[in-house]
């Protein structure tokens, strides 16, 4: 059973920089924790319901715009299909 820590007692908004880092952190564990075995590797994208987002990764960060670039043109064509 998972049980909340308690970061995620907290809006995102009221999160300080420690707490939102471990508040990603723990979401990230969580996906890595039931990953099948060709997962390569996870991008979390919060977002607020005030638009603003948060994002945590266990690739190089280096990697992280040209993913979501590819990932977006991924969305839009299902979005036209």
């Amino acid at each position: 059973m998972i049980q909340k820590n308690k970061e995620a007692e907290k809006l995102l908004k009221d999160m300080d920089e420690k707490e939102l880092r471990n508040y990603l952190s723990m979401n990230l564990s969580l996906l890595k924790s039931v990953a099948t075995p060709d997962t390569f590797d996870h991008l979390v994208v919060i977002f607020r319901d005030d638009a603003i987002s948060h994002c945590g990764t266990t690739i190089d960060p280096a990697i992280v715009p040209s993913a979501l670039r590819n990932l977006a043109d991924q969305l839009e064509r299902e979005m036209l299909n």
